[in-house]
C-alpha cells in the first residue's frame, strides 16, 4: 500500500489517498467532493501551482486556445483520456488567453501543446494534434 497526496480539483486542499482506493470515488477530506471527476480540470494562475508542486500523480496539461482549430478538434480526444486515464493522472487544461503568464512560463509557443508533470516538473511535451489513442500511449510511456 502506498499513500499517495491528491489535491482537490474543488478547494485545492491537499488529501492523503491510499493509492489502492483511487478508484473507489476517494472524496476531499475539506469541501467532501468528489477528487475525480471525469473532467479536465481549469487550472489558472491561482490554482496551478498547488496542483503541480503537492500532487503525487503525474499532472497532463493541455494548453489551448480558443482561436486554434486543432484545438477545438483535440477537445473529444481530450475527454477520452480524461475519462480513461483518470484517477492514475489529473488531467488539467489552460486557457492560453486568459493565463498568459502561465503559457510564458512553461514556454508556450503553439497551440495546441500537451505537457506531462510529475512533481511539477515538465517530463515530456508534444506540441501536435494527437487522437486519444495516441494521447495515452504517449503518457503511458511516463506513468
Amino acid at each position: 500500500m502506498s499513500l499517495l497526496h491528491i489535491v482537490c480539483q474543488n478547494c485545492d486542499g491537499i488529501n492523503r489517498v491510499q493509492s489502492e482506493t483511487l478508484k473507489q470515488d476517494p472524496r476531499c477530506n475539506a469541501c467532501k467532493h468528489l477528487l475525480f471527476i471525469n473532467s479536465p480540470l481549469k487550472l489558472t494562475t491561482r490554482n496551478f501551482n498547488a496542483h503541480m508542486a503537492n500532487n503525487d500523480i503525474p499532472v497532463l496539461v493541455f494548453f489551448w486556445n480558443s482561436t486554434c482549430p486543432l484545438c477545438k478538434n483535440m477537445e473529444t480526444a481530450y475527454a477520452l483520456v480524461t475519462s480513461n486515464m483518470e484517477p492514475w493522472i489529473r488531467v488539467a487544461k489552460i486557457n492560453t488567453e486568459q493565463e498568459q503568464s502561465l503559457a510564458i512560463s512553461n514556454k508556450i509557443s503553439m497551440s495546441p501543446t500537451l505537457i506531462l508533470f510529475k512533481k511539477g516538473y515538465e517530463v515530456s511535451r508534444k506540441t501536435e494534434q494527437m487522437n486519444a489513442g495516441d494521447i495515452m500511449k504517449w503518457i503511458t510511456a511516463y506513468i
